[in-house]
């Protein structure tokens, strides 16, 4: 039996989440973007969500209010890693990957502790 294969997700304050299965997710205010948020800060189409292989990019699309990255304002297309906070006008969504593997998000910071001298 084949598995089907996880997608990421933008999860908002609200908890729902938000598929990001194709291969651009629209972020804005008007009715025909793929993820609509009825916010006065947030432009008609703000943000965009770009799937390229197993990479995804966030771009701000030229809005009035920017999109922020972790609390820094994209100027450019920026990758995204599992946990990241998005910022959409007055809207944070949180970045999901399942395709995060073990070694992805626990030996980065082994190696870190170890080069600090702190065991755990």
């Amino acid at each position: 039996m084949t598995q089907a294969k996880q997608v990421p997700t933008l999860t908002d304050p609200t908890g729902r989440s938000h598929d990001l299965s194709g291969e651009m997710t629209i972020v804005g205010r008007a009715v025909e973007c793929d993820v609509v948020i009825t916010s006065k800060r947030v432009s008609r189409e703000h943000a965009c969500i770009r799937r390229q292989g197993w990479r995804v990019f966030v771009e701000d699309l030229g809005s009035t209010n920017g999109t922020f990255l972790n609390d820094g304002r994209i100027l450019e297309a920026m990758q995204l890693r599992d946990g990241d906070v998005i910022k959409i006008g007055d809207v944070l969504f949180t970045f999901h990957d399942p395709d995060v593997t073990y070694q992805d998000t626990v030996l980065p910071q082994l190696e870190v502790d170890v080069a600090a001298g702190v065991v755990r």
